[in-house]
């Protein structure tokens, strides 16, 4: 599940003071704590999630002349799938069987400017229930996408008052931050709807969720907003991300990794050059594009207790 705009100040699993996640309650999930993005927009940073480059070796160009990760588990047999809520993969899956949501949809979900997050549940259930195979699904959420945050989720949302126009500099700041983490409450729904819908599936399937968003946001600290500043720049609301995880027991074992290690390693530092790696991992997929030490399963296998893998 890919995020957009979502910062891990505003998450309250990571120690944020309001009930943020509190959709995730009591669904084991893992949160890391300690994430940074490869970029502060979504068009370099979701090719850059993808990519083998790495954010210091990462260009949009070159990124453009080599396969992702993506490409490299099709051609491993992976089936993958890329479903789309969000303004466009900016390239990444151009090879990918693609789902674009629908501009019309299910009732209170749809409007003329699009859908809200949740139709992707139903497509994800959709798209589980018929595989037979290794397979990849991804979710790009719209998210937390800015300016207009109050049309980012289903009104009136828990937090109150909120800024209910896409000129947020004109907005009482306590009312930008209630509009802002009621984006943050919704997205929680949708990421623990997908858990729901993947535990479905477990009794046949060896599932896994990641959610992992695309890069921060600003929300007036320093008088600054949204984002896109050059990462040298950037404050670290743009580039200080969440990122959650969730493995069913039979993937647990699949992997022989236990939950306990992978909480045990989630306090240390990760980035967007972690994703690569870790999804081929996952897949067990041979190649020489992987690197165990950025594999966040290997590394949780490494620790004290945890046993390895062969």
């Amino acid at each position: 599940m890919v995020g957009e705009t979502a910062r891990a100040a505003n998450f309250s699993l990571g120690g944020y003071p309001r009930p943020t996640n509190r959709r995730l309650d009591g669904s084991e999930v893992i949160y890391f704590s300690r994430v940074i993005s490869c970029g502060t927009d979504t068009a370099t940073s979701l090719p850059c999630m993808f990519s083998n480059l790495g954010a210091d070796g990462f260009s949009v160009s070159a990124a453009g002349q080599r396969e992702n990760v993506l490409d490299v588990l099709m051609r491993a047999g992976v089936q993958v799938t890329w479903l789309e809520n969000n303004s466009g993969c900016k390239g990444v899956c151009a090879r990918v069987p693609t789902e674009v949501m629908p501009v019309v949809g299910p009732s209170g979900l749809c409007n003329d400017s699009g859908c809200q997050d949740e139709v992707l549940v139903g497509a994800l259930q959709r798209k589980l229930s018929s595989i037979d195979t290794d397979a990849l699904v991804v979710l790009h959420l719209m998210g937390s996408h800015g300016p207009s945050y109050f049309k980012r989720y289903p009104a009136p949302g828990p937090f109150q008052p909120t800024c209910d126009t896409n000129r947020i500099q004109t907005c009482d700041r306590e009312a930008l931050i209630n509009t802002y983490d009621n984006t943050i409450d919704y997205t929680s729904k949708v990421v623990a709807d997908a858990i729901r819908v993947a535990t479905d599936q477990a009794d046949r399937l060896e599932t896994a969720v990641i959610y992992l968003s695309d890069h921060g946001e600003s929300l007036g600290e320093r008088n600054i907003y949204l984002h896109g500043l050059p990462k040298p720049l950037a404050p670290r609301e743009q580039s200080e991300v969440p990122m959650i995880g969730w493995v069913s027991s039979r993937a647990a074992a699949a992997l022989e990794v236990k939950p306990t290690c992978l909480r045990d390693v989630s306090v240390k530092p990760y980035s967007h050059d972690n994703l690569f790696h870790t999804l081929l991992g996952f897949h067990g997929v041979k190649t020489a594009a992987y690197t165990p030490s950025l594999d966040i399963f290997a590394i949780a296998r490494e620790g004290p207790g945890c046993g390895t893998r062969p």
